[in-house]
């Protein structure tokens, strides 16, 4: 009966370092599962991290390419701006070159322009253009003999004014009834055929 109580016993024993071992182990077991989650748990938030990082780039370098689509295009309209402006000028100079072959000029200051029915009443002071190097624009203006005078301009002839320095612009007659400048008036047997504005610096 002792014997029985003393196996008996051991086997109890026995079975609970058994239990004991077993949960050891699935604890251990557990732990490093849980490191190990952990540890990708780490490595997928640097790689999302990552992936945030290459986006940003990848939306810089887009940002970068239309940059410099848009520098080219740029280039173009600026070369093209320069050939068209090259050849206004150039068809300027034709044009006034033809002016002074064809017609006659004279140089006048506008004093005042008022309508008058069909045509425009101009006040003008005749003047010329004189170079002088002690003039602070390099030249003065003189009135000549044919002094100030009214003269009517038809319907139709064409007036061009200074709108900016260096850009002429069509006027209408209401546009040269506020206006002031140095005018080149074209003729032709004796009358007014065009109205060119000189710039006066």
């Amino acid at each position: 009966m002792k014997g029985r109580k003393i196996r008996l016993f051991l086997f109890s024993l026995i079975f609970v370092f058994i239990f004991v071992g077993c949960t050891k182990k699935e604890e251990a077991s557990l732990s490093v599962s849980d490191e190990k989650i952990s540890e990708l748990e780490n490595k997928m938030t640097k790689l999302e991290e990552e992936l945030y990082k290459q986006q940003a780039i990848k939306e810089e370098t887009k940002e970068l390419i239309a940059k410099v689509q848009d520098y080219d295009e740029l280039k173009i309209s600026i070369q093209m701006l320069e050939e068209s402006y090259l050849y206004v000028m150039n068809q300027n100079y034709v044009l006034d070159r033809l002016l002074q072959h064809t017609t006659s000029f004279k140089t006048a200051m506008l004093n005042s322009a008022k309508l008058k029915d069909d045509s425009l009443s101009i006040n003008i002071t005749y003047m010329d253009k004189v170079t002088d190097d002690e003039a602070p624009n390099g030249f003065r203006l003189i009135e000549t003999s044919e002094g100030t005078k009214d003269i009517l301009i038809k319907e139709g002839v064409p007036i061009l004014l200074q709108e900016n320095p260096g850009m002429l612009m069509e006027a209408t007659w209401e546009h040269v009834v506020d206006h002031r400048g140095f005018l080149q008036l074209f003729e032709k047997d004796g009358e007014v055929i065009f109205i060119l504005e000189s710039y006066i610096p």
